[in-house]
C-alpha cells in the first residue's frame, strides 16, 4: 500500500467539496468533458457534487502530463491511480452512493477467512464509490466522499481519447482504488492496490506502505497508514457484502432528455444516482430492560459465512450475518439532555470497529423499522407546448402521453401501463405520475395509489389513463368498474376525474366520458 499528496498547502479556508468543485470550470466544456463526466448525475442530500469526481480525474491526468513535460519521475502509487481511472473512464465514470446506516453496518462486519478478492464479483469493473462525508469523517478522521475503484485484470491499460497519457502494463491482476482527502487545509492522494489471489482477510497486513512525499514525520505517517488500511477494510466489506446481497445495488436511469436548440446543447441530459443499500435498515436490539449484559451503545459484530443448503446439505451460499446496534431502544420519558447523549453515543458505536461483545443469556433481537420523514419530487422535466398546455379534451391527453409517459424509463409497450395527470384548477397540467405497470391484458389498480400524488401535489382534478397492448382501446368491462370506483374515491376526496382515456396504437384512444360513463 502506498500513499503519494499531490498538493498541500490549497487553502485553510476550503474544504475537499468546494476546492474540487472550483476546479470543475477546467474541465466544463471543453473535449475532455464527455470522457471525464459521460453521464450527469444528481448526487443525494449530504454528497459531495459530482463535479468532484470529473474534478478529480481531471487533476491526477494532468499532474502527470506535466510531470511528463518536465522530465519528473513518476511513482508508483500515480501509476495505480492512472491505471484505476482508465477503467473508471472506460466503464463510463458510473458513480455508487452508499447509504449512511448501511455504511456503518458495512464497517461493522468481519471480513471472512475463506475468500479470495478473486472470489469477489463487482458491481462495475471500474466505478467510483460515494460514501458520506459525515460518516468518513467519523470513521477517518478526514474530509473525504468519493473513491475511485477498479479490478484489473493483467495487461495493457490506456485511453485512446485521452492524448498523451502512457499505456499501462499490469503484470498481474489486482484491485486497486485512489482517493482524494482533505486535512488541515491540505490535498492529498492516497492509492492501494492488492493482489487478487490474496485472501481478504490477510491482504492489507500482507502489503507494505511507503510515503513517496517524505514531508511527514514518525507519527504522520502512521496515521496515514492506519487511515488508508480503514479504508480498504472498508472497500473490501463493501464489496464481501454486494456479493451475498446484490439486490443492494440499485441502478440510475434517465430523468431528464438532453435538449437541443439552433445546434447547440441547451439543456444536458440528468440521471438519477446508482445507488447501493437504501432500502437497507440495521437491525436494532433494545435496551433498557437490564437483560443485556453490556448497557453500553455498541454493535454486535456481523460476518459473511458459506452457510450449507440444498439436498443433505451439500451446497454452499455467502450469507451475510449482519451486525446488531444494541441498545438503541429510546425512553419516551428521555429530557432533551438525554436524547443528544444518546444520538452521540450512536455515532461513536457506529465509528469504534472494536471485538465483538458477548450476546447474555435472555437477550433478544428484534427488527426496528424507523418512520421516515417524505417529500415530493420531481423526477424529470416535461416540455409543453402551448397547444397541449391544457388539458380539456381527450385528445390532448391521448397527445400528452404519446410526448412524454412513453418516453418515461419504465414504460412497457408491452404491458398495461397506468398513469394520472394531475390538474390544477385551470385544468392545465401541473404533472404525470406512472402508477402502475401490469401484465399484456391486466393491470392491478387500488385508489389509494391513484390519489396519493394528487394529495401531495394539491391536484385539483385528474385524467386517468392506460394503454392497451392490443392496439385497440375498447373499454372492458374490468376498466367500466375501475372508473366508477375511482370516480367515488374522487369525489370523496373533492377531486375530480374529469376522464378515463384509454391508448390504442397510432391515432386511436377512447374516452369513457365521450361514451356516458361520466353521467352523474
Amino acid at each position: 500500500m502506498s500513499i503519494c499528496v499531490l498538493d498541500t498547502q490549497a487553502g485553510t479556508t476550503l474544504g475537499l467539496s468546494q476546492f474540487l468543485s472550483a476546479q470543475y470550470h477546467l474541465v466544463e466544456g471543453t473535449p475532455l468533458a464527455p470522457i471525464l463526466e459521460p453521464r450527469r448525475t444528481l448526487a443525494p442530500p449530504g454528497y459531495h457534487s459530482t463535479k468532484c469526481v470529473s474534478a478529480g480525474l481531471f487533476l491526477l491526468l494532468g499532474e502527470s502530463r506535466l510531470k511528463d513535460r518536465l522530465g519528473l519521475p513518476i511513482v508508483p502509487t500515480e501509476i495505480t491511480a492512472h491505471t484505476v481511472a482508465y477503467q473508471v473512464i472506460k466503464y463510463g465514470v458510473r458513480t455508487f452512493f452508499v447509504q449512511e446506516e448501511f455504511a456503518r453496518a458495512v464497517a461493522a462486519t468481519d471480513l471472512p477467512h475463506d475468500f479470495t478478492l478473486d472470489d469477489l464479483h463487482w458491481p462495475l469493473a471500474g466505478m467510483v464509490v460515494g460514501f458520506p462525508p459525515r460518516f468518513m469523517q467519523e470513521y477517518l478522521g478526514r474530509d473525504l466522499c468519493y473513491v475511485y475503484a477498479a479490478n484489473c485484470d493483467a495487461g495493457n491499460y490506456s485511453v485512446a481519447a485521452l492524448q498523451g497519457c502512457p499505456t499501462i502494463t499490469v503484470p498481474r491482476s489486482k484491485v486497486a482504488w485512489w482517493f482524494y482527502a482533505w486535512r488541515d487545509g491540505n490535498l492529498e492522494c492516497f492509492a492501494s492496490s492488492y493482489l487478487r489471489e490474496d485472501r481478504v482477510d490477510e491482504t492489507i497486513a500482507k502489503h507494505c506502505y511507503t510515503d513517496y512525499t517524505g514531508l511527514k514525520d514518525e507519527f504522520g505517517v502512521q496515521a496515514d497508514k492506519e487511515m488508508t488500511d480503514r479504508l480498504s477494510g472498508l472497500m473490501l466489506k463493501l464489496l464481501v457484502v454486494l456479493n451475498t446481497r446484490p439486490s443492494l445495488v440499485e441502478q440510475g436511469c434517465c430523468v431528464r432528455p438532453e435538449r437541443i436548440k439552433h445546434g447547440r446543447v441547451k439543456q444536458h441530459q440528468l440521471w438519477s444516482p446508482n445507488l447501493i443499500g437504501w432500502r437497507y435498515q440495521a437491525t436494532v436490539e433494545r435496551g433498557g430492560n437490564g437483560t443485556h449484559a453490556s448497557p453500553r451503545l455498541h454493535w454486535r459484530r456481523g460476518h459473511v459465512r458459506r452457510q450449507p443448503y440444498g439436498p443433505a446439505r451439500g451446497q454452499r451460499k455467502l450469507v451475510w450475518i449482519e451486525p446488531v446496534l444494541v441498545g438503541a431502544g429510546m425512553v419516551e420519558s428521555q429530557n432533551e439532555e438525554e436524547r443528544l447523549a444518546m444520538n452521540e453515543a450512536v455515532q461513536q458505536a457506529n465509528t469504534q470497529p472494536g471485538p465483538a461483545c458477548p450476546q447474555a443469556q435472555g437477550a433478544r433481537a428484534a427488527r426496528t423499522f424507523c418512520a421516515k420523514e417524505y417529500k415530493l419530487v420531481a423526477l424529470r422535466e416535461c416540455p409543453l407546448p402551448e397547444e397541449m398546455d391544457l388539458c380539456d379534451t381527450a385528445d390532448k391527453a391521448a397527445a400528452y402521453w404519446r410526448a412524454h409517459v412513453t418516453s418515461h424509463p419504465a414504460f412497457n409497450p408491452e404491458a398495461e401501463c397506468f398513469v394520472v395527470l394531475l390538474l390544477n384548477t385551470r385544468r392545465r397540467i401541473k404533472g404525470h405520475l406512472l402508477v402502475a405497470t401490469g401484465t399484456l391484458d391486466t393491470i392491478l389498480v387500488h385508489p389509494r395509489e391513484v390519489f396519493r400524488a394528487a394529495i401531495v401535489a394539491a391536484a385539483a382534478a385528474v385524467v386517468i389513463m392506460h394503454n392497451h397492448p392490443s392496439g385497440e382501446p375498447e373499454p372492458s368491462e374490468a376498466d367500466i368498474k375501475v372508473t366508477r370506483d375511482l370516480i367515488r374515491a374522487g369525489q370523496l376526496l373533492k377531486i375530480e376525474v374529469l376522464d378515463h382515456v384509454i391508448v390504442g396504437a397510432g391515432d386511436k384512444r377512447t374516452s369513457l366520458r365521450e361514451l356516458g360513463f361520466f353521467c352523474s
